[in-house]
């Protein structure tokens, strides 16, 4: 992966835990190194190359608005400045 690869994935994933928006993202090890999803309740990790995981968590926050809420807000306070 390229540097500048990466540097778009966070930005990216960062601005959309700015607005609020849950992250469905794929383990793929060089941004779970930067921003720990799970740990700060703002997302939902699932394994690279398996659709059926990503239905599942896109599933998941659909059906639970109140687990929605939570990452929304968990993400937002995580990327907002102190």
């Amino acid at each position: 992966m390229k540097a500048s690869d990466l540097l778009w994935g966070v930005t990216n994933m960062l601005e959309c835990m700015a607005v609020g928006l849950p992250i469905i993202k794929t383990r793929t090890g060089s941004l779970d190194d930067i921003v720990d999803l799970e740990a700060i309740n703002a997302g939902i990790l699932v394994e690279p190359e398996n659709p059926e995981a990503v239905a599942r968590a896109m599933a998941r926050l659909r059906e639970n608005p109140e687990l929605c809420r939570s990452m929304d807000g968990a993400g937002a306070e995580y990327v907002r400045p102190t």
